[in-house]
């Protein structure tokens, strides 16, 4: 490969990494949980060689004070099971619509319910 096409290869990647960025439709923010958590919402990247990358969305969250994404649960640290179940269940496409804060209150008094019950029949 000679220099010049060298050059134009090097500069046609840099136009399309530009262009991809600049033109990247940007994560929405669907909601937030009672500890702060932040869960977003991106468009599929329909060019992508992967096909579950181009026909899901993809979805994150952010830990209360974290700007940016940097696969925040995996180089944070962050207790999956902290996140509730709900939201787990919508980051990982086992439900399409994200959870409200009245399903979330109702299932936590169901699942506290179940315990009392659960302890008062060990007795």
């Amino acid at each position: 490969m000679t220099t010049s096409n060298m050059n134009r290869s090097v500069l046609h990647q840099i136009f399309l990494t530009l262009r991809t960025v600049l033109y990247r439709k940007q994560p929405r923010l669907v909601g937030t949980d009672k500890s702060g958590n932040r869960y977003f919402e991106a468009p599929p990247n329909e060019k992508s060689e992967h096909i579950h990358l181009s026909k899901l969305p993809k979805r994150f969250f952010l830990i209360p004070g974290q700007k940016k994404l940097e696969y925040s649960h995996e180089n944070n640290h962050v207790d999956m099971s902290s996140i509730p179940a709900e939201w787990y269940s919508w980051l990982y496409h086992r439900r399409s619509n994200p959870p409200t804060e009245e399903e979330i209150e109702a299932n936590t008094i169901s699942k506290e319910n179940r315990l009392i019950r659960a302890t008062e029949l060990e007795v």
